[in-house]
């Protein structure tokens, strides 16, 4: 019988960090330079320009969209274009719903341009999540056993009910994620549809603004101006609150979800005792002072996490056979 492995490097600062979403810290910088993480710099830096230029050429953008969009909705069924494109941005790593809704409020207003955002929204995170559900299944559980923070939002997912699933979609995780999460879990549908269909008000805030934008700012009135910031403040508290106990839930997880990992670990040892034991030769030594190897996956910086929070590096386990020791040599 081994003892309980220990925490890896890796768990231990998971145990000892807050929330999900941690910032990221100056130490770490060097490490996020690496030529692997090109692709996500090129995309933030991309993301940041979009919304630079966003801003900078607001009222330009609006004035050219128009026209476009309003031969979108002269069409037959025009508005099952804006649908099909957030279909196919809701599979990652596409992005751009955002940009799709502020259009459907500049074209169609704030009723029929919330209507057709959030039937497309439901239809594209439904197809996100039977994708991912019946297809890639095995690579979510690949991904839980090597990805911290995706094997623990799977575990806290697994755990937790409807309520608590409706926060987490309604926080500032990134909902295509949180689809993929609850489709590889294979949670029940009607929970995860339920749960969709009441965290679409996210999305008002979004039609709303390009509602704004389509509008003369001169001719904006007392009551439309404090809407602006009941639906502005009202969108981020909500986020902020909801982020805030997901937080909460996930630090209550993260004990027993790192001890879970440690036993798992710890029978794959147990597993490969026992086989090198039934394949021993019969003339073989009977005691094995050589340290036995580590189970697959298990890193070389394996270590006891003590409580003074000193890692410190556990010691090697030794097999001894049940027939005695070795003959003593004269």
């Amino acid at each position: 019988m081994t003892r309980t492995p220990s925490p890896t490097p890796s768990e231990v600062e998971l145990l000892t960090s807050k929330g999900f979403m941690q910032r990221p810290k100056l130490r770490d910088l060097p490490k996020y330079l690496h030529r692997k993480y090109i692709v996500n710099w090129i995309i933030a830096i991309a993301l940041i320009a979009i919304t630079v230029v966003s801003f900078a050429l607001h009222d330009q953008i609006v004035d050219w969209l128009k026209p476009f969009g309003d031969k979108v909705k002269a069409l037959p069924a025009g508005w099952l274009i804006p649908v099909a494109f957030l279909i196919v941005l809701s599979f990652p790593p596409l992005f751009g719903h955002e940009f799709v809704a502020i259009i459907c409020g500049v074209v169609w207003g704030l009723g029929p341009g919330f209507g057709i955002v959030a039937l497309g929204t439901l239809l594209g995170e439904i197809a996100n999540y039977f994708v991912f559900r019946f297809l890639c299944s095995a690579r979510g559980e690949k991904l839980e056993k090597t990805n911290l923070k995706y094997g623990l939002l799977s575990y806290v997912v697994r755990r937790e009910g409807f309520f608590r699933i409706l926060m987490i979609r309604l926080s500032a995780i990134p909902p295509h994620f949180t689809t993929i999460i609850f489709g590889t879990v294979k949670m029940n549908f009607f929970i995860f549809l339920a749960a969709a269909i009441l965290s679409l008000p996210r999305q008002f805030a979004t039609v709303y603004l390009g509602v704004l934008a389509a509008e003369d700012k001169d001719k904006e009135t007392k009551g439309q101006k404090i809407a602006t910031i009941i639906v502005i403040v009202g969108t981020i508290l909500m986020t902020i609150l909801s982020m805030r106990y997901v937080n909460h839930k996930i630090d209550v997880a993260k004990p027993d979800f790192v001890y879970a990992r440690r036993k798992e670990r710890q029978a794959g040892v147990q597993a490969g005792d026992v086989e090198r034991a039934g394949h021993a030769p019969a003339s073989s030594v009977d005691v094995l002072l050589t340290p036995q190897p580590k189970p697959a996956r298990l890193s070389d910086e394996v270590r006891m996490y003590s409580g003074s929070g000193v890692p410190q590096y556990s010691a090697p386990t030794y097999y001894v056979s049940p027939s005695g020791p070795p003959p003593r040599r004269h």
